[in-house]
């Protein structure tokens, strides 16, 4: 019983990490197919309110100065943010296509496209 229940064991461990591997790989593929976008557009409650272009750097007041998007070096940003958490602020810059920045207080969603 104890040579069954070590086979078991060890077939749960390579099942583990075949299905760990193939995530990773999956990961890395399709974050390499993704492309470095030119635009993005800021989207509140579900619709397109503005476009800018990443090729271009500048401060954007969003939302009568709730939010405030950067973009610097085609890359976009949340600089400064009246939500509680500040949240949007630490997730970062985007470049990439379909990448975004989501602020759920103010309903803004900022999207590379």
């Amino acid at each position: 019983m104890k040579a069954d229940k070590k086979t078991r064991t060890l077939r749960d461990l390579v099942l583990i990490l075949s299905l760990l591997c193939i995530g990773l790989i999956l990961f890395f593929i399709l974050r390499g197919s993704m492309q470095a976008g030119t635009q993005v557009a800021v989207i509140v409650d579900n619709e397109t309110v503005a476009t800018y272009s990443l090729l271009t750097d500048g401060e954007y007041p969003l939302l009568d100065g709730k939010n405030l998007l950067v973009i610097e070096e085609g890359a976009a940003y949340i600089g400064e943010s009246e939500c509680p958490d500040h949240l949007c602020e630490r997730m970062g810059r985007i470049r990439k296509s379909g990448a975004r920045i989501v602020c759920l207080p103010h309903h803004l969603t900022v999207k590379i496209i």
